[in-house]
């Protein structure tokens, strides 16, 4: 690869997702003969997913998108954010 590539034309790409839940264990310790309890309220919200890509300058482009990314939304991100970026 590196015979037929410099690094400044590789670039990489990624997903990641948040839906705003409260981080919270399901299991706990505590003294013998006592049940680890704890209450909470579970707080929801909408899941945002981000997609970007890096290069050696950095972050080439990135896009927030409601929901969950699918095949056709990364698609479209890196023809019209990545390929035709002028």
């Amino acid at each position: 690869m590196a015979e037929q590539f410099t690094s400044d034309q590789l670039v990489f790409g990624d997903e990641t997702s948040v839906d705003m839940r409260t981080l919270r264990r399901k299991y706990g310790r505590s003294a013998v003969g006592f049940r680890a309890v704890q209450q909470y309220t579970q707080a929801r919200g909408q899941r945002w997913s981000l997609v970007s890509v890096i290069g050696t300058e950095g972050c080439l482009a990135a896009r927030p998108v409601p929901g969950a990314v699918n095949s056709v939304e990364f698609f479209d991100f890196i023809v019209s954010e990545v390929v035709h970026r002028g």
